[in-house]
C-alpha cells in the first residue's frame, strides 16, 4: 500500500507522545494505597504520587509498556485497519456510490462509532461531550477548524457539515450528530446557513 509510508513518521510521533506524556506510572501501593498518576515526562524525582500530590512511595517511573516495545505492533495494527477501510471503500465505489459519500459513511460507522463508544464507557469520563470536544479542531475529521455548534454540543467544520447534512439552497440540514456513538436525531434537523460563494464579507466596527 503506497499510502502507508506517509503515515509512519506521524504514527511514531503520536505513540511516543502518548507513552511519554499520557500513560501514567503503573506503580500501585500494596494494601489499596492507590496508583501513581505521574507520567514519564513528569515523574522525575517526585516519586510516586496520587492526584492530590500525596507521595505514595519513592522510586522512578514504572511501566510494562513503552514506545520501543509497542511501535512495531502499533504500525502493524494501523496498517491492517487502513487496508480494511480501503477495501470497504473500494467495494462501495464498485457498487456505484460516490467516493466522498462512501468515505464519510465509513469514517462515521467504522471509525468514530467505535472510538466514541469506547470513550463514553471510560470510568473517569463523566461528561463525554464536554471532555471530548474542541473549539480549535473539528473532532469529526481533525482537519478543519470547527464552526457550527450542534444541539448536542459537538462542533463541526464546514466540510463535515456538508458531508453529513443535506443541502437545501443556502441551508444545510444536519439530521443527527455524526460523532455520537449512537445516533442522536435532531427534530427538527439542525440548520446551518452557508454564505453563498459570490457573497463578500462585511465587518461592523464600533469605535467609542
Amino acid at each position: 500500500m503506497q499510502l502507508f509510508p506517509v503515515y509512519i513518521e506521524h504514527l511514531d510521533a503520536a505513540l511516543e507522545n502518548f507513552c511519554d506524556r499520557h500513560w501514567p506510572c503503573e506503580f500501585v501501593k500494596p494494601g489499596g494505597g492507590g496508583r501513581c498518576v505521574n507520567v514519564r515526562s513528569g515523574h522525575g524525582s517526585k516519586g510516586h504520587q496520587l492526584k492530590d500530590g500525596k507521595v505514595l512511595a519513592v522510586g522512578g517511573y514504572i511501566s510494562t509498556s513503552s514506545f520501543e516495545s509497542l511501535h512495531v505492533e502499533f504500525r502493524h495494527n494501523v496498517y491492517l485497519n487502513l487496508q480494511q477501510l480501503l477495501t470497504k471503500l473500494n467495494n462501495r465505489l464498485v457498487a456505484g456510490q460516490r467516493e466522498d459519500q462512501a468515505a464519510a459513511q465509513l469514517h462515521k460507522n467504522d471509525v468514530m462509532a467505535h472510538l466514541y463508544r469506547h470513550v463514553i464507557h471510560l470510568e473517569d469520563i463523566k461528561r463525554p461531550i464536554e471532555a471530548y470536544n474542541s473549539h480549535t479542531a473539528c473532532f469529526c475529521c481533525l482537519l478543519e477548524p470547527p464552526e457550527h455548534v450542534l444541539p448536542c454540543g459537538h462542533v463541526l467544520c464546514n466540510p463535515c457539515v456538508f458531508s453529513y447534512g443535506q443541502m437545501k439552497g443556502n441551508i444545510v440540514e444536519v439530521p443527527c450528530c455524526p460523532i455520537e456513538a449512537t445516533e442522536r436525531s435532531f427534530y427538527p434537523p439542525f440548520k446551518v446557513h452557508i454564505k453563498p460563494k459570490s457573497a463578500g464579507i462585511r465587518m461592523l466596527t464600533l469605535d467609542g
